[in-house]
Parts: structure tokens; sequence; C-alpha cells
């Protein structure tokens, strides 16, 4: 009897897929627009990209950032 191939698993999702995920199911903003503070680095963008994948219009502000 041939051997069977084994299956691979699919990847896990990263955490960028799961978070757009999070927020398609919740739905749009009531305004319509997201203002996200800290948008250069970590959370802050982390946050920005999600929201920019699933079509969110953002205001970003960074206030370290110099002129």
């Amino acid at each position: 009897m041939p051997k069977l191939a084994h299956r691979s698993q699919s990847p896990k999702p990263s955490r960028e897929h799961r978070a757009v995920r999070s927020l398609r199911k919740a739905g749009p903003p009531p305004s319509g627009v997201v203002v996200i503070t800290g948008a250069s680095s970590g959370i802050g963008r982390a946050t920005a990209h999600a929201f920019a994948l699933t079509g969110t219009r953002l205001v970003l502000a960074e206030p370290s950032a110099s002129p």
C-alpha cells in the first residue's frame, strides 16, 4: 500500500492578519476616520498599518518627530 503524503499544516496567521480580521469584524469607525498618535513605531505603527489595510481613513501623528 503506498504511503500517503503528509498534508502540511497551514502557517499560523501573523499578528497583523489577526488584527485586520478583528478590525473588519468590528466594522468601520462611526466617524469614518481614525486618529493614531505615535504612529511612527511600535504599536502605533502596527495599528496604523492594520487600519490602512482595511481601507479606513487615517490621521497619523508623531509628537516627537522633528520639523
